[in-house]
């Protein structure tokens, strides 16, 4: 009778990175003080604001951005106050109070560009001896964040560069379908391409400028070739 042997099911890379971190994080949380100003990490109080609408998705996105905030491994949440949620015109707003230990001073930058709070106070410790190694190594993890948040606006300003240049160009196609029927006036060629003469407006005093409608009384037509 053939014997087998039962092999243990070998964990996935993913597995292994969650069972680490999951004792990291065990391993934060279970420092007393002391040991944790020892290791030199710092004791903050913080404010996280959100604004937006729906208020729906801002209370689904709120719950999420505090679960992350309470599931890093480099932070230890000690107090969490939330506000209510209240109205400001046509946006919702609240507020996160929130007390935590950070890891270290890369911890601490990390939060600060991953959550942006409104509000940093230092708690503890009182006074700050920094190596000349530490502050090297946090200056430069600032230095990187803040070239790499220079280069995603950049990146986002040509996107947007990009889709006004296309916009324009799918709003002149429109207004110049609704004006080969003839002369229109503003609220006319509004209601042929569904938009409110308050936004298209300003659009057409420019193709007006560049020639390529003209103004024909308080109607606007199409610039005929000869």
């Amino acid at each position: 009778m053939a014997l087998f042997r039962n092999k243990k099911k070998e964990k996935s890379k993913e597995d292994k990175e969650k069972e680490a971190s999951d004792y990291r994080k065990k391993k934060m949380a279970s420092m007393e003080d002391d040991e944790r100003l020892e290791k030199g990490q710092l004791k903050l109080r913080i404010i996280i604001e959100l604004m937006g609408k729906p208020k729906d998705l801002m209370e689904k996105t709120f719950d999420l951005l505090l679960k992350k905030l309470r599931d890093d491994e480099n932070h230890h949440v000690i107090k969490e106050d939330r506000a209510d949620f209240k109205q400001h015109g046509k946006l919702w707003t609240t507020f996160a109070e929130v007390e935590l230990w950070v890891k270290n001073f890369s911890a601490l930058t990390a939060l600060l560009f991953d959550y942006l709070p409104s509000s940093v106070e230092v708690l503890e410790p009182q006074n700050f001896i920094l190596r000349s190694q530490d502050f090297t190594d946090y200056l430069n993890d600032m230095q990187a964040r803040l070239h790499q948040a220079d280069m995603t606006v950049k990146n986002l300003r040509a996107e947007v560069q990009v889709l006004k240049k296309q916009a324009a160009g799918m709003l002149n196609n429109l207004v110049v379908l609704s004006l080969r029927e003839g002369p229109k006036t503003l609220e006319e060629v509004c209601e042929d391409i569904g938009t409110s003469p308050e936004d298209l407006e300003p659009y057409m005093k420019k193709f007006v400028e560049f020639g390529k409608i003209k103004m024909d009384g308080k109607k606007y037509d199409l610039v005929r070739k000869k």
